[in-house]
């Protein structure tokens, strides 16, 4: 079982025993509690994550925090994922190295462990694009002269012909070009989420609307007996349908093969249907991909890919995305 949390918690030595009496329960039973740290770091605390300049805040957590949540987590062997947003964005340099020495403190990797996912809300402009364009190049030279001591063919290896933060890794990694699936980019296609108040079964956390439900747990003498359903269609469109084809203009789009796509939740939210993509979100993945696509170009690791062996296990994932970036070349002419 898996619960985002911003590990407010901590701050309270009886919650703190209380949730570690919760994991021991769980684990009891044969399943493991795992909690995600949803905190974006010392230098991005405070901006808000919805774009709305009426939530914008200069509070801050204090150091008594991030030393309570750092052990917490690293007790129990949990992970983080703050988020990139348009607000935020221009803060993540500085708080990548926040990030990274926090880490090394605690004996975790910034680079395998802190799940730098993209805020998928309308938002983004030119301006913050660049911002983010600035961070992922960062990020790269980074990783090349820390992880591959400057070594390119270290780089392509790492990042196109093995698996290099797993097993236990974060799941995602923003400056690389992974091949997207006809799954949707997050884990609503392949995780149950019950809202806990009524035990109603939404597709995810972002989209617990009443309108969008798949049903809820029926409950008597309070023990689950069954299952009501609301909207089975809604489900087997969400679990079953390729994503990539059945968004409206994704399924022509030459950037689909890397692009994570959108988020229902904040489709909904935006354009009041949660299939349809939001345009600055768009604007985002082709510009991050663009991005990317030039500087591996520039370091040469796409001419390392086209040398790669049809004996590597890896040829055929490598052919495709080098089909990929060709694609996206050719349809920027």
């Amino acid at each position: 079982m898996m619960i985002p949390t911003n590990a407010s918690f901590v701050l309270s030595d009886r919650a703190v025993a209380e949730m570690a009496n919760r994991i021991e329960d769980y684990e009891r039973a044969g399943c493991r509690l795992q909690l995600s740290g949803s905190i974006d770091g010392g230098l991005s605390d405070g901006v808000t994550r919805k774009g709305k300049d009426s939530r914008l805040t200069e509070e801050k957590n204090s150091e008594d925090f991030y030393d309570r949540f750092f052990s917490f987590w690293q007790k129990h062997g949990f992970l983080f994922h703050p988020m990139v947003s348009a607000e935020n964005v221009k803060y993540w340099k500085e708080n990548f190295l926040w990030w990274d020495e926090k880490c090394k403190e605690y004996g975790y990797d910034a680079f395998r462990d802190v799940m730098m996912l993209e805020v998928r809300n309308p938002g983004w402009t030119e301006e913050n694009l660049e911002d983010y364009k600035g961070f992922l190049d960062f990020l790269v030279d980074k990783f090349l002269k820390e992880r591959c001591s400057g070594d390119v063919e270290k780089l392509a290896n790492h990042l196109f012909l093995t698996d290099i933060f797993n097993p236990g890794g974060s799941g995602y990694v923003n400056f690389g070009l992974t091949k997207a699936d006809s799954f949707q980019g997050c884990t609503v296609s392949d995780m149950l989420t019950v809202r806990l108040g009524d035990l109603a079964i939404p597709p995810c956390h972002r989209t617990a609307y009443d309108g969008l439900l798949y049903g809820r747990f029926k409950v008597e003498g309070g023990k689950i007996v069954g299952i009501e359903e609301h909207d089975p269609q809604i489900a087997s469109r969400i679990l079953l349908q390729d994503s990539i084809l059945c968004s409206p203009g994704c399924d022509c789009c030459p950037y689909n093969s890397f692009c994570l796509r959108g988020c229902y939740g904040s489709q909904q939210e935006t354009e009041k249907d949660p299939f349809m993509p939001i345009e600055s979100v768009c604007r985002l993945f082709k510009g991050k991909i663009d991005f990317l696509i030039d500087k591996f170009d520039a370091l040469g690791v796409w001419g390392i890919l086209e040398k790669v062996s049809p004996a590597n296990a890896r040829y055929e994932a490598v052919r495709e995305t080098l089909q990929a970036v060709k694609r996206i070349k050719e349809a920027r002419v």
